[in-house]
């Protein structure tokens, strides 16, 4: 009964490796894209301050 059992924690452990790599990978996945999100958004709002700058300096 104990001879079946021996190679049973093989697959337990793959599977745990598996699911692991895959929750890093997401995790990552998730922090590249809101880093760019950030960057993004930070670039458009340095382009429509020096517009505006732009604009009030011409206004007057």
């Amino acid at each position: 009964m104990m001879r079946d059992e021996n190679g049973a924690a093989y697959p337990v452990v793959l599977i745990v490796a598996v699911l692991s790599l895959f929750v890093i990978f997401e995790v990552t996945q998730i922090y590249i894209s809101e880093i760019g999100f950030v960057t993004e958004m930070k670039d458009y709002y340095e382009k429509r301050i020096i517009q505006l700058l732009k604009n009030a300096i011409i206004e007057n």
